[in-house]
């Protein structure tokens, strides 16, 4: 899970994936009342399995932080829901206006996320690249 203020209101946010079924998640910290917390669930994708893994990184240069994740093939051999549909990675950028999260699909069908993602300026063409290694095997995806 992450921890970072979505929405700039000044409020730290929770982003979260369920790890063997369907479903990515942000937490919204609201305005806390006198004694507790208080959050509200938003929906970002439910359209594939298993997020194992999410980071933040501000992949095209603007300053904001970007949603990395994807899925992980066989999380557990095949037994949970989602784990035969293809491989996906995706980057989910923040939109201030619907104040939702917007996808695009990194790469399709191919690589699947493990564990951990990493984002590193591997060439130095001053673009980040991600890394991900799951059970269809390491992958450099290279940002062009």
């Amino acid at each position: 899970m992450l921890v970072t203020d979505v929405n700039s209101d000044g409020r730290q946010d929770i982003i979260y994936g369920i790890a063997h079924d369907y479903g990515l998640y942000w937490m919204e910290q609201m305005e806390p009342l006198a004694d507790s917390t208080v959050w509200k669930q938003h929906l970002i994708d439910d359209s594939w399995s298993q997020a194992h893994s999410i980071t933040w990184a501000d992949l095209d240069g603007d300053g904001q932080g970007e949603l990395i994740t994807g899925k992980r093939v066989w999380a557990h051999l095949g037994n949970d829901p989602g784990a035969n549909e293809p491989a996906i990675i995706c980057r989910y950028t923040w939109n201030r206006e619907s104040q939702t999260f917007d996808k695009q699909v990194i790469n399709a069908g191919e690589a699947s996320t493990g564990l951990f993602i990493r984002v590193a300026d591997l060439n130095r063409d001053q673009k980040p690249d991600i890394v991900v290694a799951g059970r269809k095997g390491t992958y450099i995806l290279w940002q062009q």
